[in-house]
């Protein structure tokens, strides 16, 4: 699985300086989250708390630094709106939902060894047309591809865009979603299920609706026990907009 082949080779900041938990905007004064920030909906297990570059909710903790800008991982069981700023990622496309781990994750690997870039947090999953066959999929999974596994660069000075083999590298537009936080084992069955809790959240809002193709963030590598693992399950949103009554 995903995260069994992930973060083989992390280097965690053990000397990381503890930074005040987590904040979370408040959400009165726009329509949508600002870059970097987030507007919780249900509360998790445990607060997020972070320590220098790393984050812990629980049993539950990073193992990499995440992309500067990005907001922090939602805790288990909690339901957030998040604003994810523009990044800057490897990523690779192909068939076959089931084989996305194995066959994306060594050119990813290979590339950043080549390239001497550092790994990060998470490793994200886009699976095409999971969630709704019509939302756009923003340039995210090639047309085709069945899934795009991606490596995130913390800067935009870590490497140029461009080519390298089978790798793209590619600057992501920003993009706003609703996410659910998840502990354990992440198979199939409970993407699904949280897929679906995260779908009729979208629904019941008659605020929001679907803007892209659903999404997993993978936190950890296998080194992690199975029971501590940290996951977010997510799909893109927007507001829904209004349309004007067609004159008579």
């Amino acid at each position: 699985m995903l995260a069994d082949l992930f973060l083989a080779a992390l280097i965690v900041n053990q000397d990381a300086d503890p930074s005040p938990s987590v904040v979370v905007e408040d959400h009165a004064s726009h329509q949508v989250p600002q870059p970097g920030s987030v507007w919780r909906l249900r509360a998790g297990e445990h607060e997020v708390e972070r320590a220098g570059d790393t984050y812990r909710s629980g049993d539950c903790a990073t193992e990499a630094a995440l992309p500067v800008g990005y907001p922090a991982p939602t805790a288990p069981g909690a339901i957030e709106i998040k604003s994810y700023p523009v990044v800057r990622r490897a990523q690779v496309s192909g068939e076959g939902q089931d084989r996305g781990a194995q066959s994306g994750f060594w050119p990813l690997f290979q590339h950043i060894q080549r390239n001497d870039i550092a790994m990060t947090a998470p490793v994200e999953m886009i699976y095409d047309g999971v969630t709704d066959e019509d939302a756009p999929s923003d340039h995210t999974v090639e047309e085709g591809a069945d899934w795009t596994m991606s490596f995130l660069y913390r800067t935009f000075e870590n490497g140029p865009t461009g080519t390298d083999g089978s790798v793209q590298i590619i600057d992501a537009e920003p993009v706003v979603v609703v996410s659910v936080g998840v502990s354990g084992p992440l198979w199939g069955p409970t993407i699904r299920e949280k897929a679906g809790e995260l779908m009729a959240w979208i629904e019941d809002s008659g605020e929001w609706e679907v803007a892209g193709d659903l999404r997993t963030f993978g936190y950890n590598g296998p080194y992690v026990p199975n029971d501590r693992k940290w996951w977010e399950v997510q799909i893109p949103v927007r507001p829904v907009t209004e349309t004007a009554p067609t004159p008579s």
